[in-house]
């Protein structure tokens, strides 16, 4: 934006509220557009689903509930080399892309169309299988390291 041009972003947009609110600013001194996408609203299963909801065949929807499951177990162990969400997998208990699950029901049930949300909660469960995963692969490896064995022995 402040290079004079629209700008689009994935998840997540900011990090915290002060971050959404330098996003909001910035587009309206630069006076340009700044949309978040949300990927998940293309993939295979969901444009199925909302097919099938437009054609019918699941009759009206008047409830849903959405989830986002992605097993971030493996990027664990590449710490500082991995993704960005390796150090937020390691230190945060949160749901990291709520709209990952909303935005292919907002899809569904037309939000924004005419309706729109007035609140949105967003939970997230205790890390167990997290947990699980680090006791089983990385504690093996920092007891060795105690007994002063190598990683490259490993």
């Amino acid at each position: 934006m402040t290079n004079g041009k629209h700008a689009a972003t994935e998840v997540p947009a900011a990090m915290n509220l002060d971050d959404c609110w330098k996003l909001v600013e910035t587009a309206e001194k630069y006076e340009k557009h700044c949309q978040m996408l949300e990927n998940c609203c293309y993939d295979r299963i969901e444009l199925m689903t909302l097919h099938m909801v437009r054609k019918g065949i699941l009759g009206d929807i008047l409830h849903a509930e959405a989830g986002y499951l992605h097993d971030g177990r493996g990027i664990l162990s590449l710490g500082d080399r991995g993704p960005w969400r390796c150090a937020w997998l390691a230190k945060c208990n949160g749901n990291l892309y709520p709209t990952h699950g909303l935005g292919p029901v907002a899809q569904c049930m037309n939000i924004n169309r005419g309706d729109a949300l007035d609140y949105v909660v967003s939970m997230s469960g205790p890390s167990r299988g997290m947990q699980a995963y680090a006791v089983e692969h990385f504690w093996p490896r920092i007891r060795r390291r105690r007994n002063g064995t190598s990683f490259k022995a490993m």
